[in-house]
């Protein structure tokens, strides 16, 4: 309590001693700098999955899809890669001899690609379906649509 007492009589005492003026500065000089920073492509880098719903927030756990838990991610690295890409199940169905559209079980399978090559040359990214198979039998006439595909950045940059 007296240190604070101290304080604000030592802070009175000073502004009585000066009036109350304010104290002004004057620029004698100014000079400007050169600053420089050189970023290079972001080579051997292993980016490993973020939360597709989140993925500007770090602290979100890496997505784990209950559908496909053993799915790590590729492993791929360099400055431009395909870091995950989910494995679509589609579960089992009694076969009908109707055509009969199918949702994907996995709640929200995602594609993450990375770009650290700083260029801003842009990417594409496409997807081919192969056959859909149950041992040496072929689903023929079978369609894969994504719908309401979405696009997140990792970063505003």
């Amino acid at each position: 309590m007296k240190k604070s007492s101290l304080i604000i009589t030592t802070f009175a005492l000073a502004s009585f001693a000066f009036g109350g003026a304010e104290a002004q500065a004057v620029v004698s000089s100014t000079h400007t700098s050169d600053n420089k920073i050189n970023f290079t492509s972001g080579e051997g880098v292993v980016t490993p999955p973020v939360n597709p719903i989140n993925p500007d927030n770090p602290d979100v756990p890496n997505p784990v899809d209950p559908t496909d838990p053993d799915n790590p991610g590729t492993g791929q690295d360099g400055p431009l890669s395909i870091d995950y890409v989910s494995n679509i199940k589609f579960g089992e169905h009694k076969i009908t001899g109707k055509n009969i559209a199918y949702k994907a079980k996995n709640a929200n399978p995602f594609v993450q690609v990375t770009d650290l090559r700083g260029a801003s040359d842009g990417w594409s990214l496409s997807a081919k379906m192969s056959e859909f198979k149950s041992g040496n039998k072929v689903l023929r006439g079978a369609t894969l649509a994504f719908k309401d595909g979405v696009v997140k950045a990792g970063s505003s940059s």
